[in-house]
């Protein structure tokens, strides 16, 4: 795998990581009572944690190769 397809593996598990989190978000909230913000954060949070597990191994196959 090059450089460049490790990029674009990277970059649409962002995107898919990220739509999965806010649609997480949305689904589970209560909507008429939690605060914008707090939407926010936790789909931020839940993005940082679920990436750490994705891109644990695109950065173990990258170093390996090397």
């Amino acid at each position: 795998m090059s450089n460049y397809q490790v990029w674009l593996v990277a970059g649409v598990e962002c995107i898919l990581v990220l739509l999965i989190c806010a649609y997480m978000t949305y689904y589970f909230a209560a909507k008429d009572r939690t605060p914008f913000y707090v939407i926010v954060l936790t789909t931020v949070s839940f993005f940082l944690s679920f990436m750490i597990i994705f891109l644990i191994p695109i950065d173990i196959y990258t170093v390996s190769i090397l």
